[in-house]
């Protein structure tokens, strides 16, 4: 008799159980196929920002992640120059250590400076000039910004030498006819500089519509002041020389730098604040924080009004490239976490099923109970009445 009572327990155990399977098959079915996709999306959005190294700075230098990075982007209206930066270095650092309470010694940082012009070259003084557009660069440019190189290598930031220029490989092509030409002389506005490396361009429909669809080159900020236009801000011309050579200063639009952040947001906030320039003359950016889930949803809740853009600045083609990517990202994760709210309402949805079901077999349980007790009382009390009847 006990064997037959395990018996059917077993029996009933097991049917309970399959029907638990057979009723979970849909919502765990559901349940992977979301979170399977939120997984793609996620690792589309690590290859997209992967793809981005002008906003991965920090992975080259330091495996520390409490590094921030930073750009600071002028409207054309401004005049900012290398005194400029220099100032907006200094009063940084004194906030850093008289605020912020970092050891003098210790600030250790990455920072470099650009504007975007045009030059016109050539590899012969006699021969007609051709004209490109050109990015005159200052501080640790190239770390910040790393180049395909095809030939060569990138130009020191250095004072007494700043006739060094890279060439793009189509300009290289098009003057000598090569792009193995490390060393060799070109000439801007009768001045030689000398080529130290031939970089290729990024291709794609994003690359070309952020500005690398023309040929660009790199030179010194100074090269380009002197012997160049400069179309990214406003310039303030000077005589350099008792000779009378004069040279455009200001046109700086782009800033960037990479710091250690010990406090979340304290190295933005500080060059916010050391630029002392109001909202609308200039746009900074926290790179390192941009491409993080409450970046992006910011960008997601902008999206519509975030093309209205009233400052007048001249971005240069790596920043039109991340805010391109941005607006991209930024769709994916409002997908992801729809995806994600989705799975979890599955989740609530059958677990609460499952509690209802519990309730309804505890009732059905607890009737049967009664009954049994009822019939149980009947039996007794015919019983008791047939003994009174003997």
């Amino acid at each position: 008799m006990d064997k037959e009572k395990v018996s059917e327990f077993n029996d009933k155990a097991k049917n309970k159980i399959k029907t638990f399977f057979i009723e979970a098959k849909v919502p765990l079915i559901l349940i992977t196929i979301l979170l399977l996709i939120d997984l793609i999306l996620g690792i589309i959005t690590r290859f997209l920002v992967g793809k981005m190294p002008d906003q991965n700075v920090i992975d080259r230098i330091s495996a520390d992640e409490n590094w921030a990075h930073v750009s600071v982007f002028y409207a054309q209206n401004q005049c900012i120059d290398e005194n400029s930066i220099k100032k907006l270095e200094y009063d940084f650092k004194n906030k850093m250590v008289d605020e912020g309470g970092i050891n003098e010694k210790k600030l250790d940082f990455c920072s470099c400076y650009s504007a975007q012009g045009a030059v016109s070259i050539s590899y012969d003084s006699d021969k007609e000039p051709y004209k490109v557009r050109a990015i005159g660069v200052g501080g640790d440019f190239f770390l910040f910004h790393p180049l395909n190189f095809v030939a060569g290598s990138a130009f020191k930031d250095d004072p007494t030498m700043p006739n060094y220029i890279v060439l793009d490989k189509q300009v290289a092509w098009d003057i000598f006819g090569s792009s193995d030409i490390c060393g060799e002389v070109v000439y801007i506005e009768g001045f030689p500089h000398y080529v130290a490396g031939v970089v290729d361009r990024d291709e794609g429909r994003f690359n070309e519509a952020a500005g690398l669809k023309e040929p660009i080159i790199y030179m010194s900020y100074e090269s380009l002041s002197r012997f160049g236009e400069i179309y990214s801000g406003r310039t303030v011309e000077k005589e350099i020389s008792e000779t009378g050579q004069k040279a455009k200063f200001g046109g700086i639009n782009c800033y960037e730098i990479a710091c250690p952040n010990p406090v979340e947001g304290i190295v933005c906030k500080y060059i916010t604040e050391s630029c002392g320039l109001d909202g609308g003359s200039v746009h900074i950016c926290e790179n390192s924080e941009r491409f993080k889930p409450m970046s992006l949803l910011e960008v997601a809740a902008s999206f519509g009004t975030r093309s209205m853009w009233q400052k007048a600045i001249y971005y240069p083609y790596w920043e039109n490239i991340a805010r391109g990517y941005e607006d991209i990202l930024s769709v994916l994760f409002v997908i992801g976490l729809f995806l994600k709210v989705s799975a979890g309402v599955t989740v609530i949805l059958f677990v609460k099923s499952c509690y209802v079901r519990r309730e309804t077999d505890f009732s059905g349980f607890m009737q049967k109970l009664a009954d049994k007790k009822y019939e149980l009382e009947v039996k007794m009390n015919d019983r008791k009445k047939k003994k009174e009847d003997k």
